[in-house]
């Protein structure tokens, strides 16, 4: 019976030695650079190892690690050290999920490496999980004296622009029957210069009696194209400026005869001549009230 206890003492030292062989053991904490991580950032971490009195080995593993499911820790590297003598363990991992997690055990240069524990931090601040509150929004120095004085400077040009309207307007419009006053005179004066170069005939009469009728009608604001020799003689009194509706009647009742009535005698030339005088003359009167004066006559 003495000899059975003690070959069962022998067994069990020896399997305790072997199972002390094939361990190591974890002294101290283990340091974790960098200290705080959240879920996605690489970090590493040293631990100091105590293998007893088994031999060991310095190694490293860079990769084949088992995958630790889709919220396990990422196990990047693994490296045992010689550190003064003593092994050193360095791991690198991931961990994709916050809260606290746990390295596999490994086993590298001959000791197998029990779990490390770790804690990763949440992105939230402070690990607060809740909705984060939003912030007041943020004035630039001086904001709102700069919008009051851009408003004024706006409120000010508008104010600028609607009295440089008014004021400009009634010249342009002026400026606009001027422009039409001269360029009336203009094409009739480039009419009788082309009459001057055409052929006699009833052709130069018509065109030279529908020419005298758009400027005196112009002139009078009226329309006198359908209007006879002997209904523009009957117009009262003023209504052609320079009281000119005896002449304007004349000239267009030598037309009318040249043209209808056949008077060979009635050349182009004559109607012409007085045709000119009569602008001349219907230019020099003075004009109604509110009319463009003889001064825009000159402008181009």
């Amino acid at each position: 019976m003495r000899r059975l206890r003690l070959l069962l003492a022998l067994v069990f030292l020896a399997g305790s030695a072997v199972i002390a062989s094939a361990q190591g053991v974890v002294t101290g904490m283990p340091e974790f650079s960098p200290p705080v991580f959240v879920p996605g950032e690489a970090v590493t971490v040293i631990a100091m190892v105590d293998p007893g009195t088994l031999p060991w080995t310095v190694a490293t593993i860079p990769t084949g690690f088992t995958e630790a499911g889709e919220s396990g820790p990422q196990v990047l590297s693994v490296a045992l050290e010689n550190r003064k003598g003593s092994p050193l363990l360095v791991v690198r991992f991931i961990a994709w999920r916050a809260g606290p997690g746990y390295l596999p055990a490994i086993t590298i240069g001959g000791l197998d490496m029990p779990r490390i524990r770790f804690d990763c931090q949440s992105t939230l601040t402070e690990g607060n999980f809740e909705a984060p509150e939003p912030m007041p929004q943020l004035d630039m120095p001086g904001l709102y004296t700069k919008l009051y004085v851009l408003a004024g400077l706006l409120l000010v040009a508008a104010l600028a622009g609607i009295a440089a309207v008014t004021k400009v307007a009634p010249w342009f419009r002026a400026f606009k029957a001027r422009r039409a006053y001269a360029r009336a005179r203009r094409e009739f004066d480039e009419l009788l210069d082309r009459l001057d170069k055409a052929s006699a005939g009833p052709a130069a009469w018509a065109a030279l009696c529908a020419g005298l009728r758009t400027f005196a009608g112009l002139r009078m604001d009226a329309d006198l194209s359908a209007m006879t020799a002997s209904e523009v003689l009957r117009l009262p009194a003023g209504t052609v400026p320079g009281d000119a509706c005896g002449d304007l009647a004349g000239i267009l009742a030598m037309g009318d005869e040249a043209r209808f009535a056949g008077n060979r005698d009635l050349q182009p030339a004559s109607g012409i001549r007085l045709a000119r005088a009569l602008a001349d003359r219907i230019d020099s009167a003075p004009l109604a009230a509110g009319a463009p004066g003889r001064t825009g006559h000159d402008i181009v």
